[in-house]
């Protein structure tokens, strides 16, 4: 990808995109609209995390999770990548935030979702994890 043309990168990223989100949705990569928020096309929190995961691993950009779900669409994610891959100094600068300076939140899914606005997208993203990694409840 960075050896392309920085004008193609975005379809680059955005073709590697929806082949993912597409075995990801179980549906056709060619049926994802690119400018549906990605909520609107079914993405849960744990797809979230698999997706995340999957940006970091392959395209080495460090991508917070509430960002990923607050994209407007496919094609805004791939050209955010896409500017996010050329900033990027080299792999081993690419870092997961894992910020507890928070304290800990102790709650049910429900009273989390109640008040996801509310509460700093590195905490959101760790709270995501403990549930992804089978913890019961968040803290």
């Amino acid at each position: 990808i960075l050896a392309a043309d920085p004008a193609d990168r975005p379809i680059l990223v955005g073709t590697l995109l929806r082949d993912k989100f597409g075995r990801v949705l179980g549906m056709p990569p060619d049926r994802l609209e690119g400018d549906r928020p990605l909520l609107q096309l079914g993405i849960d929190s744990l797809m979230a995390v698999e997706l995340r995961n999957w940006v970091h691993h392959e395209l080495r950009v460090d991508l917070p999770i509430v960002e990923l779900m607050r994209c407007p669409g496919l094609d805004g994610l791939a050209a955010v990548l896409a500017d996010r891959i050329a900033e990027e100094p080299s792999p081993e600068a690419v870092r997961i935030d894992r910020v507890e300076t928070h304290p800990p939140v102790e709650a049910t899914p429900m009273e989390i979702l109640s008040r996801i606005e509310d509460l700093p997208g590195e905490q959101i993203d760790a709270m995501l994890m403990a549930l992804l990694n089978g913890e019961g409840r968040v803290s």
